[in-house]
């Protein structure tokens, strides 16, 4: 076999280069075959340069060389986001946090106490400073003392009260709250059942130090006091400072 002695170069998509040689110098090439693929074929590479042998006379001898993968390209424009996925499973329940602090404070203060039995002014011979009444619906906290009729705060606070008096017909029924400490009033409730049966009341919201007392006195000129717990007084704390 005569050996070509010229070589034929052609560029393809893929760089691709032919050299066209003589049969022994194939042979050789082929031996070297092996080891150019262990030291530079990569399964992954996608795009190359490749260098092919081919003999002369020998038909079907043309054989790819891989050469290693050149440099990495600028990165491409980020694609459109893909769809979410499925929502995963819960996780496990967390350890319970401390407890909250009372919007009112420490402890509950609150009482609602009424007059059952009628009143007159020959029944206040007794109760002429301090009205005392006869049936006690609510008394969480224990601060409202039923056999004085005073109330006393159990912390300082904020506290509402509200007074309700209801008159005989024809009559007369009324009381001012008092706060211990204070030389007058606070507020009065009057109820005046003239010319037919009437109800008053009044709620007030004050600022207590801890001990002070709250009660209701009734007054002289007033005692016709409708029974039937149409006559009231109840309290309790708003907050405590």
């Amino acid at each position: 076999m005569s050996c070509v002695s010229f070589i034929l170069l052609t560029l393809t998509s893929t760089w691709s280069m032919t050299i066209v040689l003589s049969e022994d110098a194939g042979r050789s090439v082929l031996s070297e075959r092996k080891k150019l693929k262990d030291d530079f074929y990569k399964p992954d590479i996608e795009k190359f340069c490749s260098l092919e042998v081919a003999c002369d006379g020998v038909s079907g001898t043309r054989i790819p060389i891989q050469l290693p993968r050149g440099r990495d390209g600028s990165n491409g424009a980020r694609g459109p986001t893909g769809p979410s996925g499925p929502r995963g499973r819960n996780g496990a329940r967390g350890p319970a946090g401390p407890p909250g602090k009372a919007s009112t404070g420490v402890r509950p203060s609150a009482f609602m106490v009424g007059t059952i039995a009628h009143r007159y002014p020959h029944s206040h011979k007794k109760q002429r400073e301090v009205l005392i009444y006869d049936y006690v619906l609510t008394n969480a906290g224990k601060d409202y003392d039923n056999v004085t009729g005073i109330y006393s705060a159990p912390l300082n606070g904020t506290y509402s009260f509200t007074v309700t008096f209801a008159a005989h017909a024809g009559k007369e029924a009324a009381g001012e709250l008092r706060v211990s400490g204070s030389d007058t009033f606070i507020g009065r409730v009057w109820a005046i059942s003239r010319p037919s049966w009437t109800m008053s009341s009044n709620t007030f919201v004050i600022q207590l130090k801890e001990g002070q007392r709250v009660w209701i006195k009734p007054i002289e000129s007033a005692l016709q006091l409708y029974g039937n717990f149409y006559c009231t007084f109840s309290g309790h704390a708003l907050f405590y400072d």
